[in-house]
């Protein structure tokens, strides 16, 4: 499932939860990714600025007025990098919270792998418009 643009892309993953963000990780790494996992906020912030990723996938409770505000820290240290939240089902008024928070995508559970490195594809395909 490796991805031709795949090798060129770097990605940090964030998830509280050690066991489930290093799976993740390392299911990306398989397709061809180059991913790196913070289990962490404040771990992701400082992979952010010390490091050049592509893209940043934030596994997230959207319903949760913190998460919401780390996503607003997260999309200030990192402009140029693409924002995916990977969430429970979320309702169309907290999807568009998401958005104001610097989110680029979301994908609410359940998902599959090629769902997800499909659009990490297409976000390889181009960089992230700073606005």
């Amino acid at each position: 499932m490796r991805s031709a643009f795949a090798n060129h892309s770097r990605t940090l993953v964030v998830d509280a939860s050690a066991a489930q963000g290093g799976q993740l990780s390392d299911q990306l790494s398989h397709a061809g990714f180059k991913a790196e996992f913070a289990v962490s906020w404040h771990g992701a912030r400082a992979s952010l600025r010390a490091n050049h990723y592509h893209s940043c996938i934030v596994v997230a409770d959207l319903n949760q007025a913190e998460d919401l505000k780390q996503l607003s820290e997260l999309r200030g240290v990192a402009m140029s990098v693409w924002l995916l939240v990977l969430c429970d089902l979320q309702a169309e008024g907290t999807l568009l919270l998401a958005r104001r928070q610097g989110v680029d995508a979301v994908l609410s559970a359940p998902f599959s792998m090629h769902d997800l490195t499909s659009r990490l594809a297409a976000f390889s395909l181009r960089s992230r418009p700073i606005f």
